[in-house]
């Protein structure tokens, strides 16, 4: 397991002195203090002749020019542009775009096509676009659902799984979360993951089916785990891009008593939505991966594969083919995460946001 890191670790000149300091000062309001270091950073990079600088500078000063207009022309809605995303990502049923609207109370959020139209630039990692640093753009945003570095070159602020806040500028928001029924946009392209299910305890029942696998990319331990579970005699079915598709992974599990949920890499805090899916369908997940300190899940509500897979071995029960084991409370006890816990990373995440953006207009 590996972490993929898509922008370079170095190109960092977000996380400089200059402009955090700069960042402070506009949270604050000090616009002319901001100016002043602007244009002081600015002059520094062209006589330095550094081009990232100066593109980054440039694209502050037309940053805060933006900001200064709203206090000038005051208006209450503002136009967010989407880039880089994967393919079919409907921004109009966005949860990012929900997350966004309930972080900024009393400003409405619209979709635009045109990036010179827009107010707020939200990228992923799925693309190559660079934005204009002359474009007046109140906010730049890095969206990453994948297990990639947050970079602050291009960006203002970075909403990912990285659980290091940056100096304040990136925000701990994991995939599985966007995709629970917090947020009231319909995705077409994944299944929503019911709160109520997952923060409350659930009884197992055998199922006819052993184990089954779901997956689009087959990683070392997912071919260690078939070939454990072929000499052991375990049928494990597979689907997915790679084998058979399916149209809805949850209604595929409930079918099986165990579902395999091994991230694709790791990282800490780096938390899909797998082992979110596997225990709504009532399987049992088999876990490889990282966990989370911010809203960690019940580690007794799965079984880790990391020590079996090292080990060369599987699970006495899995072997079995129960369901329980001897140390097993039924499962009557606790939920997949505490509700407490994903109140509070809601409220954190939703708090950052609004924090990064305290210099908009109240």
């Amino acid at each position: 397991m590996f972490q993929r890191q898509w922008f370079d670790a170095s190109a960092q000149l977000g996380l400089s002195e200059q402009a955090l300091e700069f960042e402070d000062a506009l949270r604050s309001r000090a616009f002319y203090r901001s100016r002043e270091i602007m244009m002081m950073a600015l002059y520094d990079a062209k006589e330095s002749d550094s081009r990232s600088g100066i593109d980054y500078w440039t694209r502050q000063g037309s940053r805060l020019h933006a900001i200064l207009k709203l206090y000038h022309q005051p208006r209450r809605c503002l136009t967010v542009f989407f880039s880089d995303f994967w393919s079919g990502f409907i921004p109009e049923e966005s949860s990012i775009l929900e997350l966004l609207r309930n972080s900024l109370n009393g400003y409405k959020l619209v979709v635009t096509e045109r990036v010179t139209l827009a107010d707020i630039v939200v990228s992923s990692c799925f693309g190559s676009s660079r934005i204009n640093p002359n474009l007046p753009i109140l906010a730049s945003c890095l969206y990453l659902g994948e297990n990639v570095r947050p970079s602050f070159t291009e960006y203002d602020f970075c909403l990912s799984f990285d659980e290091e806040e940056f100096c304040g500028r990136n925000v701990y928001t994991p995939l599985w979360y966007l995709r629970t029924d917090i947020f009231h946009c319909i995705g077409r392209n994944y299944e929503v993951i019911p709160c109520k299910v997952i923060c409350k305890p659930r009884r197992l029942y055998k199922r006819q089916k052993p184990v089954v696998m779901i997956a689009t990319n087959m990683t070392p331990q997912r071919l260690s785990f078939l070939e454990l579970s072929r000499r052991h005699g375990i049928s494990v079915e597979c689907f997915g891009s790679s084998f058979r598709p399916v149209d809805s992974k949850i209604e595929k599990m409930k079918e099986y008593n165990y579902a395999v949920a091994f991230e694709n890499s790791y990282h800490p805090g780096y938390v899909t939505e797998k082992v979110f899916d596997a225990y709504v369908s009532g399987a049992i997940p088999l876990y490889t991966g990282s966990n989370s300190s911010r809203c960690p899940f019940n580690l007794d509500k799965v079984i880790d594969m990391t020590p079996y897979l090292q080990a060369g071995a599987l699970p006495e029960r899995l072997v079995a083919g129960s369901v329980q084991d001897s140390n097993d409370d039924g499962d009557l006890n606790t939920g997949l995460v505490d509700f407490s816990a994903l109140q509070g990373l809601d409220l954190q995440i939703r708090g950052s946001i609004a924090s990064f953006f305290n210099w908009l207009p109240r």
